[in-house]
């Protein structure tokens, strides 16, 4: 995982959740040698980037998590015809 503008983080564990269960905190490595946006030295292949924002600067949003429609068989038949494009 690539932290936005930031380091690539690997073997992240869960340290501490909230009442609900949300977790609150994370401990993880730092592969240094991805300051500058550049890929891990050892070939693994980056999974997401973490986009953030601190609390004090934060606004309310709504956030849609979307699953992927382009897998066959799956999804409403507008978006496997959007996918072949």
């Amino acid at each position: 995982m690539r932290l936005r503008y930031g380091y690539c983080i690997a073997d992240a564990e869960v340290v501490a959740r909230d009442a609900a269960g949300e977790v609150t905190r994370l401990r993880a490595t730092v592969l240094a040698e991805t300051a500058g946006g550049s890929n891990p030295t050892d070939g693994r292949k980056v999974s997401g980037v973490i986009h953030w924002v601190d609390a004090a600067t934060a606004v309310p949003a709504e956030v849609r998590l979307v699953t992927i429609i382009c897998s066959r068989g799956r999804g409403p038949r507008t978006a496997a015809i959007f996918c072949r494009r």
